[in-house]
């Protein structure tokens, strides 16, 4: 067994509480229950990935934040929210994750050692904000993620679908 992962999911046996994202609503959120709505519904036909599909300035990011805080009880393992605005590539991914979990980077691999961050969490919905940027490395991140983290829900929001089999696309 690996020595580095073995130590990791002792770090993280801890830290299964809700953390990582604002567990306050802030402001009024109005006209978009149908929308919360359809998300609930996506999730409740076992879909592990959900991108919430939009043009610039629909009220994505806002949509997925009220999601996780209105659905947080169902994951224990914590809802997480990554702004990947600033990140350009599989690099800028894997850190922004790796800051949101807290999980510092120390191997030669960082895409698998976030993998087992996320895996090691259990039943948890990882929020990925601003894919489209870098929506060509979502095979390389998230597919992976997904397949080290069966019990991990990941909802993005994003302008472009990401092309996985495994994607459900809520408009």
């Amino acid at each position: 067994n690996d020595p580095d992962r073995q130590a990791l999911e002792e770090r993280l046996a801890g830290h299964r509480v809700h953390a990582g994202f604002a567990r306050h609503r802030t402001g009024v959120f109005v006209g978009r229950n149908d929308a919360l709505a359809t998300l609930r519904e996506t999730r409740a036909t076992g879909a592990q990935l959900m991108t919430l599909l939009g043009t610039a300035g629909v009220g994505k990011t806002r949509l997925s934040k009220e999601y996780a805080l209105a659905e947080q009880q169902d994951y224990p393992g914590g809802v997480w929210f990554a702004d990947l605005s600033e990140a350009h590539d599989v690099l800028g991914i894997v850190e922004a994750v790796a800051s949101t979990l807290g999980v510092p980077l120390t191997q030669t691999d960082p895409i698998q050692q976030v993998g087992w961050a996320i895996g090691g969490r259990g039943d948890m919905l990882l929020v990925l904000d601003n894919f489209e940027q870098v929506v060509e490395a979502a095979a390389e991140t998230v597919e992976r993620w997904l397949e080290m983290a069966p019990a991990a829900v990941i909802l993005t929001t994003s302008r472009t679908p990401l092309g996985l089999e495994q994607e459900t696309v809520v408009p």
